[in-house]
């Protein structure tokens, strides 16, 4: 039988997708790694600077968003029946007010400007509680539809553009995709590395998978089978 020989070395040249500074090289050549394991880490403080942004921002839309969904709160409920209660107290003391002058101004006993003040006081209070009770019907009523679709829209705006700032930024880790041996490394800490003057950082070949292509002689042919080391 002849020796067998290799059909198929498999090996892959990695790059980055980002432009920046290599920040550490993690793996030398000769050394085994293993798939997912990063290889090189590039300096990316601006799209970590990004995410933090975009992560606040999402913060902000959730938080807007669960108050719009709580609506008011207990509080805010009872301040308002209390805002609307003193409200018809004074357009109580407002319209006896004016009741009192207009009928004393029959009689000549108070002046008719007197009695057109209490008048617009007792209009004031009528609007004023008019305004209590329409604040505690909207507290009551809760936060309308439309505006809790805009709110949860922009919460969801915000978190897909926390994940984007997350993929942008896992960029800046270069990973190997298969299992294997680090053949090369053409980088150094502190290196330029640029997208648009691409270049392989390192070569990893594959240890399995490999396909060998063996001559058999005829009289051996009988001997060999399926499993047979």
């Amino acid at each position: 039988m002849a020796t067998p020989s290799l059909t198929r070395f498999a090996w892959l040249s990695i790059g980055a997708a980002v432009n920046g500074t290599v920040e550490r090289v993690e793996l030398q050549q000769g050394d085994r790694v293993t798939s997912g394991q990063t290889l090189i880490r590039i300096v990316c403080d601006d799209l970590k600077a990004r995410l933090a942004q975009r992560v606040a921002e999402r913060q902000a839309t959730a938080a807007y968003y669960r108050k719009l969904v709580n609506g008011a709160r207990k509080e805010e409920r009872e301040i308002a029946q209390h805002e609307l209660s003193l409200t018809e107290a004074r357009l109580t003391e407002a319209q006896a007010r004016y009741n009192r002058s207009a009928a004393l101004t029959q009689t000549n006993s108070v002046s008719v400007s007197v009695r057109d003040v209490d008048d617009r006081d007792a209009h004031m209070a009528a609007a004023q509680r008019d305004v209590a009770r329409s604040k505690v019907a909207l507290l009551l009523a809760g936060t309308r539809e439309e505006e809790l679709a805009e709110a949860k829209a922009r919460d969801a705006a915000a978190g897909r553009a926390v994940e984007d700032a997350k993929a942008e930024l896992d960029k800046c880790e270069v990973k190997s995709p298969v299992s294997g041996i680090v053949l090369r490394k053409n980088v150094s800490e502190g290196e330029l590395i640029s997208i648009y003057y691409p270049k392989p950082l390192m070569v990893v070949s594959e240890v399995q998978g490999y396909r060998v292509r063996a001559e058999v002689d005829e009289y051996d042919v009988a001997y060999v089978r399926v499993g047979q080391s």
